[in-house]
């Protein structure tokens, strides 16, 4: 079954996106037992991410990226998305390891009504 991970972005910050669900109390994370819903990351291979500009005012420009903490390895760099458009990125695209790897996003700049809708399918 297919695990997804979906965000609305309007903020300049860095947005590091994962997913996640709720633990039962049988769960493990790196070992160790958690507890009854707490947060716990369910990640793996993406299987696709889909980008979409819901801006009302024109175009938004972005960057995407991997990084392992050390090191940023841009998939996409000052792209700019035209309005009411959906990027979609599959294999090999989008090829990584998530448990090595955190995806990364950041709007470039922020008008009051950018936003972005980013959706990812892990398997």
């Amino acid at each position: 079954m297919a695990t997804f991970a979906h965000y609305k972005v309007t903020t300049t910050a860095d947005q590091t996106i994962s997913a996640k669900d709720s633990a039962a109390t049988t769960d493990y994370e790196s070992g160790n037992m958690v507890t009854e819903g707490d947060s716990v990351e369910i990640k793996g291979t993406p299987t696709f991410v889909t980008i979409t500009n819901i801006d009302t005012n024109g175009p938004v420009t972005f960057h995407l990226w991997l990084s392992d903490g050390t090191t940023d390895r841009y998939i996409l760099y000052k792209y700019i998305l035209p309005f009411t458009s959906t990027l979609v990125l599959e294999h090999p695209e989008i090829n990584y390891d998530s448990f090595t790897y955190d995806l990364k996003f950041k709007l470039t700049s922020v008008a009051a009504s950018e936003q972005v809708d980013i959706k990812v399918q892990y398997n």
